[in-house]
Formats: structure tokens, C-alpha cells, sequence
């Protein structure tokens, strides 16, 4: 559609990609990490391509377990 240099240059790209409803996805639709993730890179979704989340669960599992193990040294900390 476009980059930061030159700008938008392609219109109907960004009124497609600003328009893009993951929810209607079949991919998409099911999925636990859609509320976070709005359902990824728009254009990956218009090509239908098979991998395109896993960059995206990746990094909430790290998160998550980063999370945990913050909450557990929390705990640890509170127990003395």
C-alpha cells in the first residue's frame, strides 16, 4: 500500500486493508489470540497465508510465561 517514505500508493489497498474484519476469517475466527493480535497483517489475510500467525503466538507464549514467572517471584517475595 505504501511506506513511511513515500507515503500511500496504492488507495484502494489501505481502504481494503483499513476495512479488513478478521472476524469473518476462517482462520481468524476461532482463534484464542484474535482480541489481541486483530487478527494480524491485513495483507497476509487477503493472500490466505498458511503461517501467518506464528510470529503472533510466538510472542504471547513468551509473554505469558515472562508474565508467570512475574507473578511467581511476586509471590515468592510476599511469602517472607
Amino acid at each position: 500500500m505504501g511506506n513511511i517514505v513515500a507515503g500511500i500508493s496504492n488507495k484502494m489497498n489501505e481502504l481494503e486493508y483499513l476495512k479488513n474484519d478478521p472476524t469473518i476469517d476462517l482462520k481468524c475466527k476461532d482463534c484464542k489470540f484474535l482480541p489481541i493480535c486483530l487478527g494480524g497483517c491485513p495483507n497476509q489475510i487477503k493472500n490466505q497465508v498458511d503461517d501467518r500467525c506464528i510470529y503472533f503466538e510466538e510472542i504471547f507464549k513468551l509473554y505469558l510465561i515472562d508474565t508467570v514467572k512475574g507473578f511467581e517471584l511476586e509471590t515468592d517475595r510476599n511469602k517472607t
